[in-house]
């Protein structure tokens, strides 16, 4: 029980799930519904074929991509601002 948390918290670390962004109810179900489970995924997905999804509008995507935004400034400040800029 203890290793499967352990993996879990490695997994999460490696590539955060979409939980860990601040999005509405109804981004978070339009994400998880088409299959979004990593922060990452979403952010590799264009605009363009964001739009593609049933129900998802220019708003909703404006919140998700404005809550990754957030989500990585977050991350480079708890790291100490480096100076390599944002990841």
């Amino acid at each position: 029980m203890k290793r499967n948390s352990a993996l879990a918290s490695i997994r999460r670390r490696i590539s955060p799930p979409i939980e860990s962004l601040d999005l509405s109810p109804r981004a978070y179900n339009l994400l998880r519904r088409h299959g979004f489970e990593s922060i990452a995924s979403v952010d590799a997905t264009p605009d363009s074929s964001l739009m593609l999804l049933s129900n998802m509008d220019a708003r909703a995507i404006r919140e998700i991509r404005r809550a990754i935004s957030i989500w990585r400034y977050q991350r480079w400040q708890e790291r100490g601002f480096p100076a390599d800029g944002l990841p």
